[in-house]
């Protein structure tokens, strides 16, 4: 990921001009399946954007150094009626044969795709949904920029894919030797062995501590690791992407002759106004 980000940032491969990708998962495609992630009281008004889709519009962000600005929704509750079970359930645990069940109304989303418009004039299409099966957590971002194209998936997360277009596509296995010196603190041991998950949040908390240790503002942070705002940034997102279900989409109807015009929807610009304050933090 820090990779990509510094490739795109010293210029390497172009300007940014197409982001695309998903984040699917599995885990709730059966009307048995249920976790309190779909009671709004308890996991909010979104589920699979608020939930997974967050994370992809945070790395796409990330890698590609550009905002949000606009974004065009599709939500849809794929199973509007699941069964609640009576008792406990461990997450993420499919239903026993014993279970018992209490028929719950769903009104929050399993399955989104989004068309988003960057800062930049760059466009963008992502996809997420719970309800895919046979993906378990595949998260994929590909960035087609100026001059080379840059893909990263999360379960093959050791390899970066680089797409040409004069010479041969490449895969750039996770080196320290091969990496941008820049970032190549990042991957911990030599090429060849594997580095998994959980490693990254270790580079996330340890930038974090250094940051601290130093005495530094926020305003001087490394970039590798998520402030309020890009908290807050992507709280936006979300809250763009949930007012599409009260804005219906136009049903095409054809003409005379028979042509079929679009229906051209307006973009959901982000609300992103705010007033700088000046803080501090007290240690």
């Amino acid at each position: 990921v820090q990779q990509a980000r510094t490739m795109i940032k010293k210029g390497e491969v172009g300007p940014p001009r197409f982001i695309h990708g998903y984040y699917l998962q599995d885990w709730l495609l059966y009307d048995t399946d249920y976790s309190w992630r779909l009671e709004p009281d308890k996991g909010g008004e979104s589920s699979a954007m608020g939930d997974i889709g967050s994370h992809w519009c945070d790395l796409a962000q990330h890698v590609s150094g550009l905002r949000i600005t606009e974004v065009l929704a599709d939500l849809t509750t794929v199973i509007p009626v699941r069964k609640k079970p009576l008792g406990s359930r461990i997450a993420f645990a499919q239903a026993g044969a014993d279970d018992q069940y209490e028929p719950v109304d769903i009104t929050v989303e399993d399955l989104c795709s989004v068309l988003v418009r960057f800062e930049n004039g760059a466009k963008g299409t992502f996809s997420v949904g719970q309800v895919c099966a046979g993906h378990k957590n595949d998260l994929v971002l590909e960035i087609n920029a100026g001059q080379a194209s840059l893909r990263w998936h999360q379960e093959t997360q050791n390899e970066l894919w680089i797409g040409n277009r004069s010479t041969g596509n490449m895969i750039l296995q996770k080196d320290p030797s091969l990496m941008d010196p820049d970032v190549a603190g990042y991957a911990k041991l030599p090429g060849g062995h594997q580095e998994a998950w959980p490693d990254a949040f270790r580079n996330i908390l340890k930038t974090i501590y250094e940051h601290i240790l130093e005495g530094r503002p926020m305003q001087d942070r490394a970039p590798m690791f998520a402030s309020f705002e890009d908290g807050w940034r992507a709280n936006a997102v979300i809250d763009a992407v949930n007012e599409w279900p009260a804005r219906k989409s136009r049903p095409l109807s054809s003409d005379a002759e028979g042509h079929r015009p679009s229906a051209r929807l307006q973009p959901r610009s982000l609300n992103i106004a705010r007033k700088r304050q000046a803080s501090s933090v007290k240690r």
